[in-house]
């Protein structure tokens, strides 16, 4: 039983177990991928070491994946034959599935690159071959891009020009069809580099230039410096050198920014090359230490071969020979073989300095080893130089026979040259002709291709376009429709509800009519009611100040409402007429004057006496009275109100500004309102009735003005209008008057002369104390007395201290 349970658990959990460790083997070899692209290769290497136990449970696909990993890891760190170790077991996995040959693809990719890194270019030909027919069959464009470029490459390095140009241009077509700007760009450059091997020079400098436009829109400093350093070299073929050192010396200041070790050491390289040239060797020496310097950080070997067989260039023309030699030894030491080219060049160098020294058995040993080792591989040239070196040795030690026969061989070879020069010039011109016509062939199927595809792409977009619009417009009809029909029911829903309310709102509307006219019927008869009795009051003398007072505030109130009324029924006509605007705020303020004393409010005016004025002197004063009434009412106890009287042009300008409450700014609008009452507490606890206001705005505008407010809450609120000035001169009449009217006895004099001293101390808007000065006086009964504070009094709150100063100075004549 027991067995049975586990056999079951097994079965039930292993699945499970198998996709758990898929799942872990799978991110690994991504994690392993991703190390690679970011050079953190070490690490990369450990974790695919931890992943190698696991190798028997691997999928196809999996094996694939672990062995190209393998092999980028050790391409990476230049261990070519361990990478292709790597690869190779690729080939032996069979693949189906598209995913599992595009892996088996770029691994074949990769191992091209390895071998071509050996210099096996036959097999690393035979490798991306195999790559490209793989991509083949998926489409794959950028696969296939790549591929060419490195077929193009492989085959400038077999001297295959023809088959290299054709691969190049491939690598373009499909980069183009991407499209891939880059890949684009890598195809010109290396079209550069062949025309330049094969000195063509202007078509050489043409795609340079072309690459470098393409990775100038890119913004791709790294690219656009590569290409200077090749297009140092076309200058360099061209003899420009001042143009290549100009272009060199860009690079380097790029590369130093940028402290990468290999492209200094080659951007040095370069200024040595130019140096060389230019017949300038202590600078030549200087770039050339600085190359070596930063090719041996970069680990690169064939730099540092290349460069010491520079330096041995650079002492040879300084006919430094030892020093020559040291650098061409330390150039094979590092080239162990490797690089067959610049070895047998260094030899060459080597054999042709001995021979100038005279040291012909040293010139002798290299050449017979050369020739016996390398004599199917090195260049004519060089075979050239070794005949040479045997000929002289052989003929200094009288072996002429042997002599004779090195010396034939050089002619042969001599001549071989010479007739391979011809043979491959003529070549030249005739692949050029072929070239030319190729290239003439595939501009054209170029063209005509982008031409059709320029139409067919045009026609698509058209067909879609039209597909579009037709179910655009087709979409639109349909919810044109839907909107019409549901638009149709809404309004004549709508209509129903209108005609309801219509009839709803005529009943509301005669009701509200028949309800205003009886409200101004029953207005205008209590106003009537209530004028005849507030008059009688104000007329009869024993009714006592305050109830005078108060029958005054309550009449005004009165001719307010009837006012209003008649400005709204347009009933009001104006007695226009000139008057002394002085004497009219003198009355006022007298009108006023219980109030200002319950508050303890001081009134500052400031007009001066000749002031006229042309309007409606009643309705005037009405306005002043309900603007300072209203002043009073918003200001603190024991404050001030000022009355300012400017002239302006063609009229003068009166403000009332009081220093209480303020008004809200949203507030302001409304004010003028008929019947809008503003808050008790902000009025000092006096409720407004909101019609004085109203009946001053009516006023004001029925004298083609306007009345301005303007306010701030906690600072006060100022109202301010204009009036035409008078036709004629007036005069201020309230003190001339009074004073010539009446004769001051003795005993009265002697009374006011006790009080001229404090009444000439105080200022003219300190009119309460002015009047409470003079209140003693009013209690002698002297009806001259009376008359005489009054008039001072009046000049005092109209501030007119021209005639102030001329009734106190009277008095103390008599």
């Amino acid at each position: 039983m027991r067995k049975l349970v586990f056999t079951l658990a097994f079965c039930f959990t292993f699945p499970f177990s198998l996709l758990a460790q898929q799942d872990t083997l799978l991110s690994k070899l991504s994690l392993a991928d991703s190390l690679l692209s970011n050079d953190r290769d070490s690490v990369a290497f450990q974790l695919l070491n931890e992943i190698k136990p696991q190798e028997h449970s691997f999928g196809k696909l999996d094996s694939l994946k672990y062995f190209k990993l393998y092999g980028d890891y050790y391409l990476h760190v230049n261990q070519y034959k361990n990478a292709v170790a790597s690869y190779q077991v690729l080939w032996d996995i069979q693949s189906k599935s598209k995913e599992e040959i595009l892996v088996k693809a770029r691994g074949l990719n990769e191992l091209g690159i390895c071998y071509m890194r050996l210099s096996e270019r036959d097999s690393a030909k035979k490798c991306h071959h195999q790559s490209v027919e793989l991509y083949k069959q998926y489409d794959d464009l950028q696969g296939l891009a790549f591929n060419y470029n490195n077929l193009a490459l492989i085959y400038d390095a077999l001297g295959e020009f023809d088959s290299a140009v054709y691969a190049q241009n491939q690598s373009i077509h499909y980069a183009t069809l991407i499209p891939d700007s880059v890949g684009i760009g890598f195809g010109y450059m290396g079209l550069g580099i062949f025309y330049h091997n094969t000195n063509h020079i202007v078509k050489s400098l043409e795609n340079f230039l072309q690459a470098q436009q393409i990775f100038e829109a890119l913004d791709d400093e790294q690219k656009i410096n590569y290409i200077r350093l090749n297009i140092c070299s076309i200058y360099e073929s061209l003899e420009d050198h001042d143009a290549a050192l100009s272009v060199t010396r860009k690079a380097v200041q790029y590369y130093e920014q940028k402290n990468q070790p290999y492209w200094m050491g080659r951007a040095y390289f370069n200024l040595t090359n130019s140096f060389i040239n230019l017949n300038q060797l202590d600078s030549a020496l200087i770039y050339i230490d600085k190359a070596i310097q930063n090719y041996q950080k970069s680990e690169r070997p064939r730099g540092l071969v290349l460069s010491f067989l520079a330096k041995a260039r650079i002492f040879i023309k300084n006919k430094e020979h030892q020093h020559a030699i040291t650098s061409l030894e330390e150039s094979l030491k590092l080239n162990n073989k490797q690089f067959l080219i610049d070895y047998d060049n260094a030899y060459v160098i080597m054999v042709n300095i001995y021979l100038e020294l005279g040291e012909y058995e040293k010139a002798r040993s290299i050449a017979e080893q050369m020739l016996k080792v390398y004599d199917k591989q090195i260049k004519p040239d060089s075979k050239v130089t070794y005949y040479k070196a045997l000929y002289e040795s052989n003929k200094r030690e009288g072996n002429s026979a042997k002599a004779l026969y090195y010396l034939e061989q050089q002619k042969n070879y001599t001549d071989s040259i010479a007739n391979n020069n011809q043979a491959r010039e003529m070549a030249k011109v005739e692949y050029n002709y072929k070239l030319e016509k190729e290239q003439e062939v595939f501009e054209n199927e170029k063209n005509a291709l982008g031409v059709e595809l320029k139409q067919q792409r045009t026609l698509f977009f058209i067909s879609m376009v039209a597909v579009l619009a037709f179910i655009l417009v087709a979409l639109l009809i349909l919810r044109l429709y839907f909107l019409k029909k549901k638009a149709h029911n809404q309004l004549h829903q709508l209509n129903e509800e209108i005609e309801q309310q219509s009839e709803e709102l005529k009943l509301t509307n005669d009701a509200l009519v028949r309800l205003g006219n009886f409200k101004e019927a029953m207005t205008g008869m209590i106003v009537h009611d209530l004028k005849n009795p507030l008059s009688v009051i104000l007329g009869t003398e024993s009714e006592k100040p305050s109830t005078k007072q108060m029958a005054r505030q309550m009449l005004q109130l009165v001719n307010n409402m009837l006012d209003v009324q008649k400005f709204e029924n347009a009933e009001v006509q104006l007695n226009l007429k000139d008057f002394s605007l002085p004497t009219l705020i003198t009355e006022t303020i007298e009108q006023v004057r219980p109030l200002l004393s319950e508050k303890n409010i001081t009134i500052i005016p400031s007009v001066k006496a000749s002031i006229g004025i042309k309007a409606d002197r009643e309705m005037i004063f009405r306005v002043l009275v309900n603007l300072l009434t209203n002043a009073i009412k918003f200001s603190p106890n024991n404050g001030t109100i000022d009355i300012d009287v400017t002239q302006v042009k063609g009229g003068i300008n009166v403000s009332i500004q009081d220093h209480g409450v303020g008004i809200k700014q949203s507030e302001i609008a409304q004010i003028f309102n008929v019947y809008k009452q503003v808050d008790a507490r902000k009025s000092g606890g006096v409720a407004s009735t909101g019609i004085g206001l109203a009946f001053c705005k009516l006023a004001i505008e029925a004298h083609n003005s306007v009345i301005q407010v303007e306010s701030e809450e906690g600072k006060g609120t100022r109202f301010s209008f204009y009036l035409p000035k008078a036709d004629s001169d007036v005069q201020h009449e309230g003190v001339k008057v009074l004073y010539d009217d009446f004769k001051i006895q003795e005993s009265e004099k002697a009374m006011i002369l006790q009080k001229t001293p404090q009444l000439k101390a105080l200022k003219l808007y300190q009119a309460f104390e002015i009047e409470e000065v003079l209140s003693d006086l009013e209690q002698n009964q002297s009806s001259a007395i009376s008359i005489w504070s009054k008039a001072v009094l009046d000049a005092a709150y109209a501030n007119n201290k021209e005639y102030y100063d001329e009734l106190l100075k009277k008095v103390s004549q008599n």
